[in-house]
C-alpha cells in the first residue's frame, strides 16, 4: 500500500527537524572544543609562534579545496538522486572515482607546492612548509564528509571532523605541553596527522553504512554526466576558496604576525556565530537536491522554511550576546591580542546577515541553476580579492573584516534575488516562516 503524499512530507520534514537539531548539538560542541584549543595554544604559543600556526594551517587548507576537482560539492547533489532513482552502481562509481580523484591530486599538489616555496623562498618558514603537507589529508577529510552528507549522514561525517579531530588534536597537545614540546611545528604535525586520521575513520565509515543493495553493486562509471554538474559546482567552490581563506592570507602578507594572530582570534570567535547555521543549512543540503530532482519548489520552500525555525532565533540571540561579551571573550586569549575586539564585533554583522536568512546557496547551486550560482560566487570573490589588498593597505586588520563581511552581505543578498525570481522559493525569515507547521 503506498504510502499518502501527506504522510511522507509530515516524516521527512520530521526528520529533517531531528537531524537538524543533532547537527546544532555536534557544530556546538565542536566548535566549543576548537575555541578552547585555539585558546590554548595563543596563550602556550605566543602571539608570534601562534601566527605561524595559522598561516601554516591556512596554507595547507587552502590547497586542500582544489585536488577534489569538484566532486565534493557534486556529491551533494548527484548521491541522494542515485538512491532516489535506484542506481547504486552509479553510487559506488561516484565515491570510488571522487576518492581516487582526490588522493592523488592532493598528494601531487602538495609536493609541488613544497618544493616550489622551498625554492622560492630565501628563508622558508617552516611552519607553511610542513602546513603545505596538510594538503592531502584535509582534501580527504572534506571529500568523505561531503560524501556522508549526501548519502544524509551529514550528522556522522561533521561528528568527525568538529568532534573526533579535535579530541585526538587535544590529547595530543596536552601530552605536548606536559613534556614541553609544544611548539608551531608540533601543533602542525599533530593537525596533519589527525586530519589523515579523521579521511581513514570517515572512509570506513561511509561503506559500512551501505544497505545490502549498495555493498553488492558493480561500481559504474559516468564522468560525461559528472562533468557537466561538476565543473559550474567547482568553479564556485574555487570562489568560495578565496572567500575563506584570502583575508587571513593577505592580512599575513601584508601585516606582522601579531596583527595576524589577533584577526585569526577574531575570525575564529565569529566562528560561534555560524555554528548553528553552517550544521542546519548542511543537513538541509541533501534533502533540498532530492527536491530539485522533480523541480518540487513547494517542497524546497518547505525545507528552508524548516531550517530558518530551527535556526534563526538562536543565531541572533548567539550574536547579540557575542557583540556585548566581546571583550570578555577576547581577553580569554591572553592581553596581546586585545586588538581583536573591534574585528570580532564587525565580523558579526556578516553573521547577523546569515541568521536571518536560508540555504540560498544551496537552494540555487542545486536546482539546475549551477552556473548562475558560480557567476556570483566569482564576482564576489574577485571583489574579495581587490577589496581586501587595498583596505588592508589602508586600514589594516579592521579594513580587512570590513571588506568581509560587506562582500559577505553583497553575496548573501544576490542569492536570495535569485531563489525568489528564477524559482519562487523565498530564502528569508518572514512571518510565514513560524507560521507554517509543515
Amino acid at each position: 500500500m503506498t504510502e499518502p503524499a501527506a504522510a511522507t512530507t509530515d516524516r521527512r520534514q520530521s526528520r529533517l527537524g531531528r537531524t537538524s537539531i543533532a547537527a546544532v548539538v555536534v557544530n556546538v560542541g565542536g566548535s566549543a572544543m576548537r575555541l578552547v584549543l585555539q585558546i590554548v595554544l595563543a596563550r602556550s604559543l605566543g602571539a608570534n609562534d601562534y601566527g605561524r600556526f595559522v598561516l601554516g594551517r591556512s596554507w595547507g587548507e587552502l590547497l586542500g579545496r582544489f585536488p577534489n576537482r569538484g566532486y565534493e560539492a557534486t556529491a551533494v547533489k548527484e548521491l541522494p538522486r542515485y538512491e532516489r532513482i535506484g542506481r547504486p552502481d552509479l553510487f559506488r562509481g561516484f565515491v570510488r572515482t571522487a576518492w581516487r580523484v582526490t588522493a592523488s591530486g592532493a598528494v601531487a599538489l602538495a609536493i609541488v607546492a613544497i618544493a616550489a616555496y622551498g625554492l622560492a623562498a630565501d628563508e622558508p618558514d617552516h611552519a607553511i612548509l610542513l602546513g603545505l603537507a596538510l594538503t592531502a589529508p584535509m582534501a580527504l577529510a572534506w571529500l568523505t564528509r561531503s560524501l556522508l552528507q549526501g548519502h544524509h549522514r551529514f550528522v556522522v561525517g561533521s561528528s568527525l571532523l568538529e568532534l573526533l579531530q579535535p579530541l585526538l588534536f587535544g590529547a595530543t597537545v596536552a601530552v605536548l605541553w606536559a613534556t614541553d614540546r609544544l611548539t608551531a611545528l608540533t601543533a602542525l604535525a599533530t593537525w596533519i596527522v589527525t586530519m589523515g586520521v579523521v579521511a581513514a575513520v570517515g572512509h570506513l565509515v561511509l561503506r559500512r553504512g551501505y544497505s545490502t543493495e549498495l555493498a553488492t553493486a558493480s561500481p559504474a562509471d559516468d564522468r560525461a554526466g559528472w562533468q557537466a554538474i561538476r565543473r559550474p559546482l567547482y568553479a564556485s567552490q574555487l570562489a568560495f576558496v578565496v572567500l575563506d581563506n584570502a583575508d587571513i592570507l593577505i592580512v599575513g602578507a601584508l601585516l606582522p604576525r601579531a596583527q595576524v594572530a589577533a584577526y585569526a582570534v577574531a575570525t575564529r570567535l565569529a566562528v560561534l556565530g555560524r555554528i548553528i547555521v553552517a550544521g542546519v543549512q548542511s543537513v538541509a543540503a541533501s534533502h533540498l537536491a532530492e527536491a530539485a530532482t522533480t523541480q518540487d519548489w513547494r517542497e524546497t520552500q518547505r525545507i528552508v522554511d524548516r531550517s530558518l525555525r530551527v535556526c534563526a532565533l538562536p543565531t541572533v540571540a548567539i550574536t547579540i550576546v557575542a557583540a556585548v561579551l566581546a571583550d570578555p571573550l577576547v581577553a580569554v586569549f591572553g592581553a596581546e591580542y586585545d586588538a581583536a575586539v573591534d574585528l570580532f564585533r564587525i565580523l558579526l554583522i556578516g553573521n547577523l546577515v546569515n541568521s536571518v536568512t536560508g540555504p540560498s546557496g544551496y537552494v540555487v547551486s542545486l536546482s539546475g541553476l549551477e552556473r548562475i550560482y558560480a557567476r556570483v560566487m566569482w564576482a564576489a570573490a574577485a571583489a574579495t580579492l581587490v577589496g581586501l589588498a587595498a583596505c588592508v593597505a589602508w586600514f589594516g586588520a579592521a579594513g580587512a573584516a570590513w571588506s568581509v563581511t560587506a562582500v559577505t552581505v553583497a553575496w548573501n543578498l544576490a542569492l536570495l534575488v535569485i531563489a525568489r525570481q528564477r524559482l519562487g522559493v523565498r530564502c528569508w525569515v518572514r512571518p510565514a516562516t513560524f507560521r507554517t507547521a509543515t
